[in-house]
Order: structure tokens, then C-alpha cells, then sequence
């Protein structure tokens, strides 16, 4: 997940002063990529579903915590952003957050994606976008490099680890029954060994 988080960032250009809205922000590539956006010197804007995720994000480094349950998520960009829109965001979601996702972009802005957990057939009205001079930007995975830059900002400290619950192998399909949990912020880790 951070590797594919710091390949996402790097293919939106994110660097200092961006303001970036990081979509499905409270799953393993969105927790890294609200950290890795921060550490590039970007101000992050983030989505979770509910009070208490939004407060987690918050913790995680998110400027602005918003709860798409509850908010108006195209409002809240809107003001925090004094009306003009994000210049990136990351969505590893897809169709189900597109149409948010493109709406929230400032002109010049850039949508990156890396998944389709929502699904994968979108619709884009060419005018706006186009008028706007947006881009749309496949990721997927990463370089070694990339792996080796992550692991090196996790051994100083500067990322860290989302881990929500750890099993042990014996209680696999715990673990299995644990990825639904609507609770869940980060991975679950199976320890395969004692």
C-alpha cells in the first residue's frame, strides 16, 4: 500500500503547497498517502465515513477530516479551498467517488487512481474538463526505488504503519470477516508464524 500511494503522488507531481484531497482515506493506501502528501509539504483534505474515522484522519495528519456520511464533501472542499477546488486528488476507489472526485478539482487539478473498488466505468463531460486543463492519471503498484523510499521514511519515522488488528493464522476467517468491519482503519495483519 505505500508503495502504491508514494507512485500515486509522485504520477499527480503532489509538492509543496498543493492542496490535496485524499479519497477513501481511511484504507491502507489513503492513510499513506495522507501521510506521504503531508510530508511532501502539501496541506491534506481527507474522507471517512463517520465522527470517529474523521477524528483518526485527523490524527493522521489531515488538515481537514470530512465525513462523506455526513457532510456536503463538494461544500466543505469548496470552502476550505476559498472556492477554487483541490489541486490533486488521490481516489484508490473509483466509479462510486468519481463524480465527487472530478467535481472537487481546481482548474489545472489532477485526479489519480489506482483502483476500482467501486467500480471501473465513469463518465466525464469533456467541457469542463477540458476548459479547465484537468488530468486524469492511471497508477498502479510502484518502483523498487519507490519501495526503498518508503521503507526508508518508515525506519526514520516519518510514515508509520497503519495496522488496525493482528490475528493469528488459526483465526483466518475472523481475519476475512474483520476486512468488513466498518469500524476498521488500516490493514489487518494475519501473523502466519507464532
Amino acid at each position: 500500500d505505500g508503495t502504491t500511494a508514494w507512485h500515486m503522488l509522485d504520477r499527480a507531481r503532489v509538492t509543496s503547497g498543493d492542496q490535496v484531497l485524499v479519497v477513501g482515506a481511511t484504507g491502507g493506501v489513503g492513510l499513506y498517502a495522507v501521510q506521504m502528501a503531508r510530508l511532501r509539504g502539501a496541506r491534506v483534505a481527507a474522507l471517512g465515513g463517520g465522527a470517529d474515522k474523521a477524528r483518526q484522519l485527523r490524527d493522521w495528519g489531515a488538515e481537514l477530516a470530512i465525513d462523506y456520511r455526513t457532510d456536503d464533501v463538494l461544500a466543505r472542499v469548496r470552502e476550505w479551498t476559498d472556492g477554487r477546488g483541490v489541486d490533486v486528488v488521490v481516489d484508490p476507489l473509483g466509479a462510486g467517488t468519481w463524480a465527487t472526485s472530478i467535481a472537487a478539482l481546481a482548474p489545472f487539478g489532477r485526479y489519480v487512481t489506482c483502483g476500482i473498488l467501486t467500480g471501473a466505468e465513469v463518465t466525464l463531460n469533456l467541457a469542463p474538463f477540458y476548459a479547465q486543463q484537468q488530468e486524469v492519471l492511471g497508477s498502479t503498484g510502484g518502483s523498487r526505488a519507490d519501495l526503498a523510499r518508503v521503507l526508508a521514511e518508515l525506519g526514520a519515522g516519518r510514515l508509520r504503519a497503519a495496522i488496525w488488528r493482528q490475528f493469528p493464522f488459526a483465526e483466518a476467517p475472523a481475519a476475512l470477516t474483520a476486512l468488513d468491519d466498518r469500524a476498521r482503519v488500516g490493514k489487518i495483519v494475519l501473523q502466519v508464524t507464532g
